[in-house]
């Protein structure tokens, strides 16, 4: 197994570069089933403070984070959140970057990419405000 580093510039600091999506694919042997809005709800008022759900299906479930804003041009924004139902996962998509990610299981990244056949996505717009 060959173990490739990136290392990040954090030596350079520049405030007009905006931050851009955060992104967290969670993959599972079987398939999950996406939690109810008000299970979703409590967890994130638990960990993050207020939230509104603004969509729910079981497609795809968007909440604004009220206590974490973002800066536009046109001034500050709830954080918006977005979870996309369960999918099948096949690797695709998944370059050496995102591998060294796997901060905690780099050992076992082979076996989870062999045995995970499904797959959640979240993603939110992070920007320096």
């Amino acid at each position: 197994m060959s173990i490739k580093l990136f290392k990040q510039n954090i030596n350079k600091k520049n405030k007009d570069i905006a931050g851009g999506p955060y992104t967290v694919q969670m993959l599972f042997k079987n398939p999950v089933d996406m939690p109810s809005k008000d299970q979703m709800i409590s967890v994130m008022k638990k960990h993050i403070g207020s939230v509104e759900c603004f969509c729910y299906d079981e497609k795809v479930a968007s909440f604004g984070l009220l206590e974490k804003t973002v800066e536009f041009q046109d001034g500050k924004f709830p954080v918006q959140l977005m979870i996309m139902g369960c999918n099948s996962f096949e690797g695709e998509g998944i370059d050496d970057f995102i591998m060294s990610q796997m901060w905690d299981c780099q050992e076992e990244k082979e076996r989870i990419f062999e045995e995970c056949k499904f797959m959640v996505v979240a993603t939110d717009m992070v920007l320096p405000v």
